[in-house]
């Protein structure tokens, strides 16, 4: 499986970060946070080939950018349906985006699938098994096993994403700050990269990507990595238009 960064930033995008978006094979997007639809063009993805869109939770920079690419799919006259996946008010989400975006009717030749899942849930989407699990967020956030990679949207460190992602060749983990910052990212629901490498390290995966990069850490790549590695080795920071 061939996974491409689209989005590696946390919060708000910067002129180096999108926000969270991961894209499988050119074909199973994973959350559409703000710019990466843009870095999804520049990345020579065709979003006509996109089949499946899984969003993690209702936070907005993991969502944001889901009317530019509905409207960039209607303009490239898309016609095959798209299959949204999600956790409860999914689709009054997109649906409620579209209508404040004044989307005209007869702009969307395709048909939209909303599938609202609980964490926990398991289904084949795409001719691939995909697992779930609960991450440890301020809001409902559905943690993802796709075949061999697994992501955790936005968690603090949960035993769910152990469980879940044990075994994998890749595990795409949040690392929104430092070890010094570990109370407050719990009081938030996120995690440092130290801890980050800890689930990966008690997963025994292949491979850690730290991602959900915030603008306060986005410039202490050293510090984040020095933090992580002597917990987990096999690591590297994400960056946008990346593949692995």
């Amino acid at each position: 499986m061939k996974l491409t960064v689209l989005g590696s930033g946390g919060s708000v995008q910067t002129l180096e970060r999108a926000c969270a978006s991961y894209i499988i094979d050119n074909k199973i997007l994973i959350d559409a946070g703000p710019g990466s639809y843009r870095n999804m063009l520049k990345a020579g993805v065709d979003p006509l080939q996109v089949r499946v869109l899984f969003l993690s939770h209702l936070h907005g920079d993991h969502f944001f950018d889901i009317g530019p690419l509905i409207w960039g799919m209607s303009f490239m006259q898309r016609t095959e349906p798209f299959t949204i996946v999600g956790p409860a008010g999914t689709s009054a989400m997109v649906k409620n985006v579209l209508s404040l975006a004044n989307t005209p009717p007869s702009f969307m030749k395709f048909a939209m699938k909303f599938i609202e899942i609980r964490p926990g849930d398991h289904f084949v989407s795409e001719g691939t098994n995909v697992l779930t699990a609960p991450g440890n967020h301020v809001i409902e956030d559905v943690a993802y096993r796709i075949g061999d990679i697994s992501y955790t949207g936005d968690t603090a460190p949960s035993d769910s994403i152990v469980n879940l992602a044990t075994g994998s060749k890749l595990l795409i983990h949040e690392a929104s700050g430092l070890a010094e910052s570990e109370s407050f990212l719990k009081e938030v629901g996120h995690s440092s990269s130290r801890q980050a490498a800890q689930i990966a390290s008690r997963a025994k995966v292949e491979k850690l990507l730290l991602s959900h990069i915030t603008p306060a850490v986005s410039n202490k790549k050293n510090e984040l990595l020095n933090q992580a590695k002597p917990e987990f080795n096999n690591i590297e920071i994400a960056e946008d238009l990346v593949m692995l």
